[in-house]
Order: C-alpha cells, then sequence, then structure tokens
C-alpha cells in the first residue's frame, strides 16, 4: 500500500485521484490535488515513487507542488513511456494549466506550461503523454462547454514543448478534453477523447 503525507495537512488530500505509471513499471505518479502544504490551502501536489528491486517495494523519491492555493495539482497526471517526464494538470484557477517537468540527476525541473486562454476553461483537467515526444491536455469547459484539447510535440534540441496544429474542438456541450488517452505510432500522434453527448472521438496528427 502507497499512502501520501500524515499529519495535519492530509486531512483532504485526495490522494491518489490520478495515476500513471511508465511503460517499464518502474515509476508511479500520484495526484493529490486537495493537498495543502506550508498554509497555503489546496495547492495540490504530486507524488512520484520509483520501485526499489532491492526491497522489491515502492520509494517516494519526489514531490511537486502547487505554487498557490486553489491551484489543484495534480487533478490529472501523466508520466512518459520512459519515465522521464511527468505532466500534472492543475485546471481549478483562472484559465487552468498543466505543467511538464523532466527528471534530471538533480531531480524534477519544470520545463514548459500549457495554459489556458479563457478564464474557467478548466485547461488541465485531462493530460497524456501519446510518446515521449507528443503530450497532450484538455479543456472540457472551453466555449461554453465545447471543450478543446491540445496536442504539443517536444523538440529534442532543445527540449521545448510546441503547439501541434490548432486545437481540436468539440461540438456543443461535449465537453472534450474531460476525459483523455492517446499514442504514438510511426510518428503519428493520435488521441481518443471521451465527450458528455456518449461518443468517443479520435484525433490523429501525422
Amino acid at each position: 500500500t502507497i499512502r501520501g503525507i500524515t499529519g495535519v495537512f492530509a486531512f483532504n488530500e485526495k490522494f491518489g485521484s490520478a495515476v500513471a505509471v511508465s511503460s517499464a513499471m518502474r515509476r508511479i505518479v500520484i495526484g493529490a490535488h486537495g493537498s495543502s502544504a506550508d498554509f497555503i490551502f489546496r495547492r495540490g501536489r504530486v507524488y512520484v515513487y520509483d520501485f526499489d528491486q532491492e526491497t522489491a517495494d515502492w520509494t517516494r523519491t519526489a514531490e511537486l507542488l502547487g505554487a498557490s492555493s486553489d491551484e489543484a495539482l495534480g487533478s490529472a497526471v501523466d508520466i512518459s513511456p520512459s519515465g522521464t517526464f511527468v505532466i500534472a494538470g492543475s485546471p481549478s484557477i483562472g484559465a487552468g494549466f498543466a505543467t511538464i517537468y523532466r527528471h534530471n540527476p538533480f531531480g524534477w525541473v519544470s520545463i514548459a506550461t500549457i495554459s489556458g486562454s479563457k478564464d474557467g476553461e478548466k485547461m488541465g483537467a485531462s493530460v497524456a503523454f501519446l510518446s515521449d515526444k507528443f503530450v497532450a491536455a484538455g479543456a472540457p469547459s472551453y466555449d461554453s462547454g465545447r471543450g478543446r484539447v491540445l496536442v504539443f510535440e517536444r523538440d529534442d534540441a532543445s527540449d521545448s514543448f510546441q503547439q501541434l496544429g490548432p486545437a481540436f474542438i468539440g461540438g456543443p456541450g461535449e465537453r472534450i478534453g474531460e476525459i483523455l488517452a492517446g499514442g504514438e505510432s510511426s510518428s503519428v500522434a493520435t488521441i481518443i477523447v471521451g465527450t458528455s453527448t456518449g461518443l468517443i472521438k479520435q484525433f490523429s496528427f501525422d
């Protein structure tokens, strides 16, 4: 059993409300979007655990904290197949956003942010690494509940992320971007999104 923090700030942390695992099953990320710390309430937290082969157990190796009250970092989380990158959504403040972290020998470093453009659109409500090169984030409340999904591509040379094509925008009331998954095959990035109208939609970039 894996647990979050203990003590006064553990109450209502919502540990485990979002979970993702790397392809090799050696690293997991766990969201706790209700977590508070240093009297900054509901800032959110993402826990990183690595599998220790010697003890055959999971060891907590990092905690990523939201910066602001009510940010709710960790409302959605995902990890790239290699376990090198983590993305965590913060949809509850302003337009919402998602933060991308990279692991290096010194720990986890924030390297990019996917930001919403309209107040209340809830960018970062869903996030997904399609591969180590492509990542997506959803905003289900965009444009009065149509919703939208943005896909970004990582540049190997600069390690920066650039938006890949226009946003995918849903129809009236579809709220696409509330649920999101995807993958990459032969350099084609594909996302699958659920809708509030009972449809599943697929979009691809080649």
